[in-house]
């Protein structure tokens, strides 16, 4: 059996991988337009003697099949520090702290005065009858445009080195695309899902991005 991949990245070797792993007698080609692979990861050495890595900044390690890989690969990942729970976004010349309570949130400077009150605003939005949308799209109609530019992007850009115009809600932040889809309202859904998990004894948060 002879199979053709399109494209390089982490997903065309990783799926070349997986199949070798459950055939080793499949001849693959792998097919890359770019003269490097690896896609949007690379490492390089600057002239200054620097090590400069470029793509995502990480990877969330709740989903096994993902440190299966990294075995499989003999790769050790590095845990994040503590500090990174603290994060930043640069914005107007500022370094500002992104928010984790409902008042730090409100004196942020982050957003303008209009743009946090259009985020609060979401509770009004209603569900969407698309099935799936861009994380643009999505953004922009349930938080404001300033929100998605400010908030939404980075976040995509940092888990998927894309652009959330380009990125597919479902595809990309499933546990988003089930919260609004199950309780209308994403504030509303992760105030009765922290609710939950305070019943249920768990001290852990509700995460809210990734697969």
């Amino acid at each position: 059996m002879r199979i053709a991949i399109v494209g390089a990245g982490i997903s065309g070797l990783a799926t070349a991988h997986a199949v070798l792993a459950r055939d080793p007698a499949v001849e693959i080609v792998v097919l890359e337009a770019a003269n490097r692979v690896g896609g949007k990861v690379w490492t390089e050495t600057s002239q200054e003697g620097y090590l400069c890595e470029g793509g995502v900044n990480g990877f969330l390690d709740k989903v096994p099949e993902t440190l299966d890989l990294c075995r499989d690969l003999a790769l050790e990942p590095m845990a994040a520090d503590a500090a990174a729970q603290q994060r930043y976004v640069f914005s107007g010349g500022v370094l500002h702290r992104l928010p984790e309570s409902p008042g730090e949130f409100i004196a942020s400077r982050l957003l303008s005065l209009g743009g946090r009150l259009r985020v609060l605003g979401e509770v009004l939005v209603g569900r969407t009858a698309v099935p799936d949308e861009s994380v643009a799209d999505f953004g922009n109609r349930r938080l404001g445009h300033e929100a998605t530019q400010k908030l939404i992007d980075p976040m995509v850009a940092g888990v998927f080195a894309g652009r959330a115009e380009q990125a597919s809600l479902a595809s990309c932040f499933p546990r988003i695309h089930q919260v609004e889809a199950e309780h209308r309202s994403l504030i509303l859904g992760l105030i009765k899902l922290q609710r939950r998990a305070r019943k249920a004894g768990r001290g852990d948060r509700t995460p809210t991005s990734g697969p």
